[in-house]
C-alpha cells in the first residue's frame, strides 16, 4: 500500500495548480500596442482585465410634446440585457392617454403591440415606474403614446437597462485586447472588464495588448 502525499493534477476543477510563489505584473494598456508577454520557454500565463464588472447598467432618456398616437422609439439595442425599467414623467397633460410597450420583430422590421403600461392618464401624476421584466422587449424597444381623448402631453421617458453583458452602450471602454504587434480593437481577442484567462506559451511566443483608452487601463498578468 502507497503511502504519503499525493499530488493533484495540474487543473483539479477550477483549481489551478501552483508550485511556487504566486506572483505578477502591472502593465497599463493604452491606445497603442504594449508588448506585455515574451516567454523565453514555455510557461503558463493567467492574464486579467481588473477592471469593475458589476453588470452592465445603461440608461437613455427621451423628451417631447405629443398630440396625437405617437411611437417613441430607442435607437439602443436591449438585446444583450436581462431586465428593462420604465420611468415615465408628465409634466403637462390634458386630454386622456394610454402609454404601450412595443417590441421590434426583426423578421418583418416591424414594432408590434406587447401591453399597455399605463392607462387612463388624465393627469401630472399618472405616470410613474414600470418594471418590464426580461419579457417583451425583444432586440429593440419601442413606447406608444396612444390618445383616447383629444389633448397633449408633455412627458420624460427614462429607460433603464440592468443585468447586461459584453461593453453595453458605453462601447468598449474597460475592454482589453490581446494579439499580436499589430493588434487592435477590431482584431485582438476581448478581455471583458473582471474576467482572466489562461494561456501556455511555447517559447518565443509573445502578448500584446491595446485598448480604446488614451490613457490606459490597467492589466495584470500572473505567472502560473
Amino acid at each position: 500500500m502507497k503511502t504519503g502525499i499525493i499530488k493533484p493534477p495540474l487543473i483539479s476543477g477550477n483549481a489551478i495548480r501552483i508550485g511556487r510563489t504566486l506572483t505578477g505584473q502591472s502593465f497599463t494598456v493604452t491606445a497603442i500596442p504594449k508588448l506585455i508577454i515574451k516567454s523565453t520557454y514555455a510557461w503558463p500565463y493567467l492574464l486579467l482585465n481588473p477592471q469593475r464588472n458589476d453588470g452592465i447598467a445603461e440608461s437613455a432618456v427621451a423628451t417631447g410634446i405629443v398630440s396625437a398616437d405617437t411611437v417613441v422609439t430607442f435607437p439602443y439595442s436591449v438585446l444583450s440585457y436581462k431586465d428593462c425599467h420604465l420611468f415615465l414623467t408628465i409634466t403637462a397633460i390634458t386630454g386622456t392617454w394610454d402609454l404601450e410597450l412595443k417590441a421590434y420583430d426583426d423578421a418583418t422590421l416591424a414594432y408590434f403591440s406587447v401591453q399597455t403600461l399605463f392607462s387612463g392618464m388624465t393627469a401630472t401624476t399618472d405616470g410613474g415606474y414600470a418594471y418590464l421584466g426580461p419579457r417583451g422587449i425583444g432586440s429593440y424597444v419601442a413606447f406608444n403614446f396612444n390618445n383616447i381623448a383629444a389633448g397633449s402631453l408633455t412627458y420624460t421617458l427614462a429607460l433603464l437597462l440592468k443585468g447586461g453583458i459584453g461593453p453595453g452602450l458605453s462601447g468598449n471602454a474597460s475592454i482589453i485586447y490581446i494579439g499580436g504587434p499589430e493588434v487592435s480593437s477590431n482584431t485582438g481577442f476581448p478581455l471583458l472588464p473582471g474576467i482572466s484567462q489562461e494561456y501556455y506559451l511555447e517559447e518565443n511566443v509573445e502578448i500584446w495588448a491595446v485598448s480604446a483608452v488614451s490613457t490606459g487601463l490597467n492589466m495584470r498578468v500572473f505567472y502560473l
